[in-house]
Parts: C-alpha cells; structure tokens; sequence
C-alpha cells in the first residue's frame, strides 16, 4: 500500500496533537525525535533517518511553529540533505510565527464566532478568558466552541473548536478545525519565517 508524503505528514501531526491531553509539550517532543533520528543516523549511516527527520519538521511548520526555535537542529537536517532553510519552509507551506498576546492577535487567529446560544462565551469573554489563563499561567486545557449544539457531532461545520493548553512552559492556542497551532511571546518584537 502507498502512502503519500502528505499522508506520512498528517500522520505525524495527528499523533503529536495528542501529546498535550497528557502536559507533554509538542514542541519539545517534535526536538527530541528529530534529534533522535540524528543520532540513528551517525550511528547507521542511513539516509532514511534524516528524511523521515525532514518529514517531521515540515509537521514541525504545517503545526504553527517557527523554523528559529530549533535553527541549529534544522539546519543540520536540511544540510545533510542538501537543501535549505528556505527551500524546507516553502515546501512545508506554512509559516509558523508567535502572536503576541492581545485582544487583536487572538481575535484574528478565531475566524468566526456565532452569536448562538450555543458559544462558550462572547468573542470579547473567550479573548480576555485566553490573556487571563496565559498571563496567569492557570495550567490546563480549556475548549472555547464558537456554536456547539448539544445536538451536533464534533465534524458539524458550523462549530469551530479551540483549545487553549497552558504549561508552566509554554502555551498554545490550537485551532482544532485547521489543524494549527499559535504560541504567545511578549508585545516586545515580532518574529517572521525568515529570521
């Protein structure tokens, strides 16, 4: 049975969105498996560690995150491959960047908002709900649904789902539906793929 390069990649993501339910932190654990993969190639000589490690960081930018937080492991992976940072960061086809923590960024990031009955809250009372939990570091995993009927099941397009995961270490805002991942940092400066 084939499995396509994008199957092989939304596998990879599909496994490691569970590490939270449990306080594993996905960016740490996407690290160390890639790392990993580094080791078993020093160690046998095959190829085929490092390409399943390049598989891992586009899941690593296809999730929202950022190429800089591990530049030196990527670089490495990308160099033994013969390509580079660009290239892995076009052909992942996202842009993983941080959102700084305000009522703006948040609000992009939560496409639409009913104005159901059946919200969690008001747009205004989920985004100030989001600063409260990550400027508090209230530890956990808290849904925000934006029309969940009690009668509906959890593929119904008319709802869409976000769960905020707040560590002691870092915090996510996971848009469930798409599939991304937003992390906070300090109003202090703006980070772009191609830092």
């Amino acid at each position: 049975m084939f499995v396509s390069r994008n199957e092989e990649i939304s596998a990879i993501k599909m496994a490691m969105s569970s590490l939270h339910y449990e306080g594993i932190s996905i960016k740490a654990t996407f690290f160390l498996c890639i790392e990993r993969l580094l080791i078993y190639y020093d160690e046998f000589n095959d190829i085929s560690y490092i390409k399943i490690a390049y598989r891992y960081i586009l899941a690593y930018l296809q999730m929202g995150f950022i190429y800089s937080d591990y530049e030196d492991l990527f670089d490495k992976i990308a160099e033994l491959l013969g390509t580079s940072r660009t290239q892995i960061i076009l052909e992942s086809g996202e842009c993983g960047k941080k959102i700084k923590l305000n009522k703006y960024q948040i609000r992009k990031i939560i496409r639409r908002w009913s104005s159901s009955k059946y919200h969690t809250m008001t747009i205004d009372e989920v985004i100030e709900d989001i600063i409260f939990k990550v400027r508090n570091k209230l530890v956990g995993i808290y849904r925000y649904n934006s029309n969940k009927k009690p009668d509906i099941s959890d593929e119904d397009l008319s709802n869409d789902l976000y769960e905020l995961i707040v560590t002691f270490e870092e915090s996510y805002l996971r848009d469930v539906r798409r599939g991304k991942y937003y992390t906070f940092m300090e109003e202090k400066s703006n980070e772009s793929c191609n830092s």
